[in-house]
């Protein structure tokens, strides 16, 4: 069972909002977007092999081939990235698809939990339906357009992080009311 805190909510509304900026850069610049988004995880794998390889060399311990080999695996996997994006691309569009899919289910999910706690317009499964569908239509036909994929991935982007900034509000709505239908029953002792 999950217990939902503040501090969850944050998260969800800082990831909301991660998604709405992304949604919005993919959207403006649908042409040059998954190669820049490449790069950057290419430029991620480099760094973190570099910091691993910085930092290891600084404590006396004799580094064995396999940490080596990762770190080369991780610098020379960065390079390629940063190098080579367009080859990398079509596998990230796959992986975009199953995040949208992962993102609606788990949207839908989050509104029938919430009907423990209050009642859920059917207008809030919208968004969520949407995103679910996005995904799979990105699964099924992911190189006809590339342009169109991110610019759909970039809406659904937008769909899903508004999605989840309106569910916070309506459980954080609800979980007020939900105190105001807690009666209190005499009962007789047996």
């Amino acid at each position: 069972m999950r217990i939902i805190t503040p501090s969850s909510f944050k998260r969800s509304r800082a990831g909301a909002i991660m998604a709405i900026l992304l949604g919005l850069a993919l959207v403006t610049w649908p042409s040059r977007a998954l190669d820049y988004l490449v790069q950057v995880i290419g430029a991620a794998f480099c760094l973190a092999g570099i910091v691993t390889l910085v930092l290891s060399s600084r404590e006396a311990r004799r580094a064995n081939t396999l940490f080596l080999a990762s770190v080369a695996g991780s610098v020379l996997l960065g390079a390629l990235l940063c190098i080579f994006p367009w080859l990398f691309t079509g596998v990230l569009i796959y992986l975009l698809g199953f995040m949208l899919v992962a993102a609606g289910g788990w949207q839908l999910s989050f509104l029938v939990a919430s009907l423990k706690v209050t009642r859920v317009p059917v207008i809030f499964y919208f968004l969520p339906v949407v995103t679910l569908v996005a995904g799979i239509l990105v699964i099924a036909d992911p190189f006809r357009t590339r342009e169109a994929l991110v610019i759909v991935f970039g809406a659904a982007s937008i769909i899903a992080g508004t999605s989840v900034l309106a569910n916070n509000l309506l459980h954080e709505k609800g979980k007020g009311h939900a105190d105001e239908r807690v009666e209190d029953v005499e009962h007789e002792e047996v």
